[in-house]
Formats: structure tokens, C-alpha cells, sequence
């Protein structure tokens, strides 16, 4: 993710010429041209920097991209030289902060070749190299894309978000920050599971006793919400924030607590503590649009997969009990589970039982990892069993 930049003594005095030709023959240009070459003559080249950035405006209406593109990286080129001495090169953070917001905030910025914007953009991320200077870049890169509606070009990124957070050594606030972007980013390109991931990310900044701020406050009842009304089979996604929110006691202890509660129902408990909930909680699911009779539904579905952990052949008496249905509905019930991915199953009309051989794990947590020693084991038992009685038949 790096482009190899020409630190050139002429890069200056070029660039200075270039920009004063596209200025014509009027007395802007002659000003122009005379204060930056005094700038050059006396390697002012941080005010020369900034001498050239007032001119953008004019070379991004130019009709050639490469003539614009090569612009901005010539002003990398001349920033270089200026913070470069006995071999070691530094960056001008406060110039190229100067480039990206004229690149993303100058007028019409989100009409005027947008797309060119944005791969300048990731060209400088590209030519630059500290942390600081990356970090900077990358938050306007997807700052822009969600504004200018271009998150599709550069939502790949996040596969290595985590990684150059942690290479950059970034503070926590700049962590926090970068995650909730990517999340925003996320989100924009319609990437809701990968978008949870980096809010929980996020969330999981504040560490387990730091008070959440008023705007994580806001955004935490926001997924909160999103996790309980997400289709029924996103198991990992709502157990992934609700993960986090039970390392995150300040968060459960707050203005969500009652939502909170209700976002674990969903992931691990049943029906019936679902309507417990509802009959005190009515007011609280009405002020955050949370639909009873929605909910309910999902809940039906998630207990059906529940009641396949407790028995492998529930009768129909037993199913429709968990689900509050009448008899006659529970094959229905059990066609739309397996319809969803939910569950694997026949029914015996007859005998009137249905036979379950694959339900989804709502969750898995400590007892689940027991039931499954015991499986391994009793597996690894068999297989050696076997082995037993093939050795012994040679």
C-alpha cells in the first residue's frame, strides 16, 4: 500500500511553472509566479506548499485527470523534499491536511469529479507513510465515500483495518473513531453483518469499566435495536454485540438495560420469557418501533431450534406447548423453520412427532462446549472401538 515518490530539487520550480501557465497571462499569475519562486529561491517549501494548494480549485477543473492527479502528487513530491535531510524523510502533516480538505470539502466537491477525488485520495494514502499522515487520509477516504456515494470502491479496506490500527499504534480515541467509520461505511454499502462487527470494535474501545460517551450512548441503542429486529438466522451477529455489551458493564447498566435485556432473550432464552417481557415492557418496545406480534414470530422460530437441544423427537403436544400454537398449526410452524435454515426435520403425521436431525445453535457458550467434550469423546471411544476390532481381526 505504498507508491515510491520522486523527492526531486526541480519537482518545486516545475510544479510552480505548470500551475502559472494554467493561470494565463494575467496579473494573478505574475503575483503567482513571482512569491513562489521567492519561496523556492529561499526553500520556503511548507509556504510554497500552501501558496500552490490555493490554486487547486483551478486545476481540478481542468479536463484531464492525469494533469490533476499528477498535481497532488507532485505536492507530496515538493512536501517530501522540504522535511527531507540526511537520508531521512519526513512527512508535512498540516500540507497534507491543506490537500485533502480541499480535495473533500472545496466547493462542489461532491459534483465536481467525485470519482477523481476519491482516487487522488487513495493515491496520497498510497504515497504517504506515517501513521499520523495514513491515519489522516484514510479517515477522509471513507468520510468522502459515504458522502459522494462511492463506498463500493472502497469498502475492501476494511480487511485491514484492525491491523494497520494496531501497526499505527493509534491512540484509543483515533481507534474509536476509525471503527466507527468503517462501521458507517459498512453500513452504506448495505454490509450490515460486517458493519456490527466494527461497531462492536468500537464499542469494545471504551474497555470494560469506561463510561460510554453520550454518542456511543446513542449509537449502542441504535444496534441494540438493529440486532433484535435482524432476521431470524443472524445468530452471530447478535450474540457477537450482545458479546460485547455483557464485558461492557457501564453499557448494561445504563438507559439500555431494558432493551439489553430483550436482545438476550432473543439470542439464548424462549417464548415464554418473551412474553413475560412484553407484558412489562410494552411502552418500551412502542417507543423504539420494536413490533410485538414481529417479534413474537421470530421468537416462535428461535424456540422451535431451542426445543431441538432438549429432545431429538418432540411430540406435537410439546411443540405447540413451547410455541403457544394450537396442534393443528405446529407442521406449518415446522415447514417454515426448515424453510429458514432453522432446522432439519420430519414429521410423523401418524405418530404425530417430529424427528429433528439438524437444529442452528442460537448461541454457544460454556455448556455447549461441555455437550460437545462429551460428544468428542464418546466419538473418539467408538473410533477406537473400531480400530480395536480391526487390529484385532488382522
Amino acid at each position: 500500500m505504498t507508491s515510491l515518490v520522486n523527492v526531486d530539487l526541480d519537482t518545486a520550480p516545475k510544479l510552480v511553472e505548470w500551475v502559472a501557465s494554467i493561470l494565463g497571462d494575467g496579473p494573478g499569475a505574475t503575483a503567482f509566479r513571482s512569491e513562489s519562486e521567492k519561496l523556492v529561491a529561499s526553500s520556503s517549501y511548507s509556504q510554497l506548499v500552501f501558496k500552490i494548494i490555493e490554486q487547486s480549485e483551478v486545476v481540478l477543473g481542468l479536463d484531464n485527470d492525469a494533469d490533476i492527479e499528477g498535481f497532488f502528487q507532485a505536492l507530496v513530491s515538493v512536501t517530501l523534499y522540504e522535511n527531507s535531510s540526511g537520508g531521512n524523510i519526513q512527512e508535512n502533516l498540516p500540507a497534507m491536511q491543506k490537500a485533502v480538505d480541499v480535495l473533500v470539502s472545496g466547493p462542489g466537491a461532491l459534483e465536481k469529479k467525485p470519482k477523481l477525488r476519491l482516487r487522488i485520495l487513495v493515491s496520497l494514502f498510497n504515497m504517504s507513510f506515517s501513521p499520523q499522515t495514513k491515519h489522516l487520509v484514510l479517515s477522509a477516504i471513507f468520510k468522502f465515500a459515504v458522502a459522494s456515494g462511492q463506498t463500493s470502491l472502497v469498502q475492501g479496506f476494511h480487511a485491514k483495518v484492525v491491523d494497520w490500527a494496531k501497526e499505527w499504534n493509534l491512540p484509543v480515541v483515533d481507534k474509536r473513531s476509525l471503527f466507527l467509520l468503517v462501521s458507517e461505511l459498512l453500513e452504506s454499502a448495505k454490509e450490515s453483518s460486517l458493519a456490527l462487527g466494527f461497531f462492536v470494535q468500537y464499542l469494545s474501545t471504551f474497555g470494560k469499566d469506561t463510561a460510554l460517551t453520550a454518542e456511543a450512548q446513542s449509537l449502542a441503542l441504535t444496534a441494540v435495536k438493529a440486532a433484535i429486529k435482524s432476521p431470524t438466522p443472524a445468530f452471530t451477529d447478535r450474540n457477537k454485540l450482545l458479546e460485547c455489551i455483557n464485558q461492557q458493564q457501564t453499557l448494561a447498566a445504563g438507559a439500555l438495560a431494558s432493551l439489553v435485556d430483550l436482545l438476550r432473550i432473543v439470542c439464548c432464552d424462549t417464548l415464554t420469557a418473551y412474553r413475560a417481557y412484553e407484558a412489562k415492557n410494552k411502552a418500551v418496545m412502542s417507543e423504539h418501533g420494536i413490533s410485538p406480534d414481529d417479534l413474537a414470530t421470530k421468537m416462535r422460530l428461535l424456540t422451535l431450534c431451542s426445543l431441538g437441544v432438549q429432545t431429538q423427537n418432540p411430540s406435537y403436544s410439546q411443540v405447540a406447548a413451547s410455541l403457544e400454537i394450537p396442534e393443528s398449526d405446529v407442521e406449518l410452524w415446522v415447514v417454515d423453520a426448515i424453510a429458514s435454515g432453522l432446522l432439519e426435520a420430519n414429521m410423523d403425521q401418524f405418530q404425530k412427532v417430529v424427528t429433528i436431525t439438524r437444529y442452528a445453535h442460537r448461541s454457544f457458550g460454556v455448556d455447549n462446549w461441555k455437550s460437545a467434550r462429551v460428544k468428542l469423546a464418546d466419538l473418539q471411544k467408538k473410533v477406537q472401538g473400531v480400530l480395536a476390532t480391526i487390529e484385532g481381526g488382522n
